[in-house]
């Protein structure tokens, strides 16, 4: 599998990886809704983005992909450096 290196809009880097679907990311963000730990960075039914537990993601979210939204998987900085 292809990783690819990318910045965020916060300037912290994350890998994203190369079907869309899913980010590698060195930090744990909350839930927009809850607090509870994010599973997903993903466009909501109303057009605006946010950080959803899994809950919130079955009733606010779209799908995952390009343009829609990606699923979280927190890695800690300095484990798992990646390859292309």
């Amino acid at each position: 599998m292809v990783v690819r290196r990318s910045e965020s809009l916060l300037g912290r880097r994350y890998l994203l990886m190369n079907n869309h679907t899913e980010q590698i990311i060195p930090w744990q963000p909350s839930c927009d809704f809850c607090n509870e730990p994010a599973k997903y960075d993903a466009r909501m039914l109303r057009g605006s983005w946010a950080y959803m537990c899994n809950a919130h993601f079955e009733e606010h979210g779209i799908k995952l992909g390009l343009g829609y939204g990606q699923r979280l998987i927190f890695q800690a900085p300095g484990k798992g450096e990646d390859t292309e």
